[in-house]
């Protein structure tokens, strides 16, 4: 498995705000998908970094469309405290 490319990383999100992180996967005992806490881990000592809200989408083969990620968006702008949220899941 091939590491995250962490100077890459950081240039594409330098100054972001906030930087939605969206797993196909669950991490189970983790807080979030597997690839939102790698990056969240990445960039912990970072002085300046970005608020990560990470959704948990397209389980079970769901589809994802563009409205769903137009979504995300809009939903992680409103977020306050919430770290990740599963999307797309039927309760």
């Amino acid at each position: 498995m091939a590491a995250l490319p962490l100077d890459e990383l950081r240039a594409a999100i330098k100054g972001c705000k906030t930087l939605i992180v969206m797993d196909r996967a669950v991490s189970f005992g983790g807080v979030g998908g597997p690839v939102a806490t790698e990056i969240k881990s990445l960039i912990f000592h970072d002085k300046e970094r970005p608020r990560v809200v990470n959704f948990i989408m397209g389980l079970g083969g769901r589809d994802v469309t563009v409205e769903h990620f137009i979504d995300m968006v809009e939903k992680a702008a409103k977020m306050k405290d919430e770290t990740y949220e599963f999307y797309g899941v039927r309760e």
